[in-house]
């Protein structure tokens, strides 16, 4: 029988949000030895990243769902968790303008991008059970963070300066300090919260 484990009653630090940043950020605080509690609104952790297993035979992915580039965290988190990926291999198709058609058709890269590859009753499956528009949801309100187009990196560092001494930003609108580019993507979020933990750490600690 599963046992619930009982939260504590005080914490060190307090992460509001279970996404990609939220969680490693709470990996990285209690490996430090902090105690932490986790706040997420939702019913189920991971954010933008949602895994769909009961649409089909097959896990149906309705967020983040590629590995970008080769030299980022998500290969060394896959080393140590003992996964595997799968080369992206097909057509790609995206639900957009209330169609779906294969990616190379469209005039520009969608914001709301629900790929499927390779079969056909798979995508009808898809088409019919539930597609995903991140831009309405009401927890994250956005698939991506966008900024004016003259608002660069300043504007990321600024919405991740702390408050007092008592408040930290992470996520991937943030991205990850002297690092651009380290956004939009869950490789972003991931490093942005461990560094985030690390600030936090650092300064309970001084």
């Amino acid at each position: 029988m599963r046992q619930s484990r009982r939260l504590p009653d005080r914490a060190d630090v307090v992460v509001i949000g279970a996404g990609a940043a939220g969680v490693f950020a709470l990996r990285e605080l209690v490996r430090s030895g902090l105690t932490a509690v986790g706040l997420e609104a939702r019913n189920r952790i991971g954010g933008r990243i949602f895994t769909r297993r009961t649409l089909a035979r097959y896990p149906i992915e309705l967020g983040a769902e590629f590995v970008h580039g080769t030299e980022n965290i998500v290969h060394k988190l896959v080393a140590e968790y003992g996964l595997t990926m799968v080369p992206h291999v097909g057509t790609a198709y995206s639900w957009w303008d209330g169609k779906l058609g294969p990616d190379a058709e469209l005039p520009r890269p969608p914001l709301d991008v629900l790929h499927m590859f390779g079969n056909e009753r798979i995508r009808d499956l898809f088409v019919r059970a539930e597609w995903r528009v991140w831009h309405t949801d009401p927890y994250c309100r956005s698939g991506y963070s966008a900024f004016a187009a003259d608002r660069g990196e300043e504007t990321r560092q600024m919405l991740g300066l702390p408050v007092a001494d008592t408040l930290f930003f992470a996520g991937e609108a943030v991205g990850v300090r002297g690092q651009p580019g380290k956004v939009a993507s869950v490789h972003g979020a991931i490093e942005s919260g461990i560094h985030c933990a690390r600030d936090v750490i650092a300064s309970l600690r001084t």
